[in-house]
């Protein structure tokens, strides 16, 4: 059977944000993580591996969530990060800043 997960964010009332996995077949949770974001909201990008990519659209956090439902990558940013896009031809990943373009090897 193929194994499908769906990744989503959820902001509670109390204005904090939630990164859930999903088994879409079989409609189960499979991991939670509490995300320390506090202004704005998120975007997510999907990475090879099962790997979710999720920034905080209007603050400066970046995540990097394994297979497993675990914290690969937490980091803050000097600038304010506006999107971020996964290039798969070029393991590459685009971050958009209010000012600039950049683009950063994966590895």
């Amino acid at each position: 059977m193929l194994f499908v997960r769906l990744g989503l964010t959820v902001q509670d009332p109390y204005k904090k944000w939630q990164f859930y996995i999903w088994n879409v077949w079989l409609t189960i949770l499979l991991y939670s993580l509490n995300l320390s974001i506090n202004i704005g909201w998120c975007t997510i990008c999907t990475l090879p591996e099962n790997e979710w990519l999720i920034v905080n659209r209007d603050g400066n956090k970046l995540f990097q969530i394994t297979n497993h439902g675990q914290f690969k990558i937490i980091k803050d940013y000097d600038q304010t990060i506006k999107s971020i896009v996964h290039m798969n031809d070029m393991n590459s990943l685009v971050r958009r800043t209010p000012d600039k373009i950049e683009i950063f090897e994966m590895k």
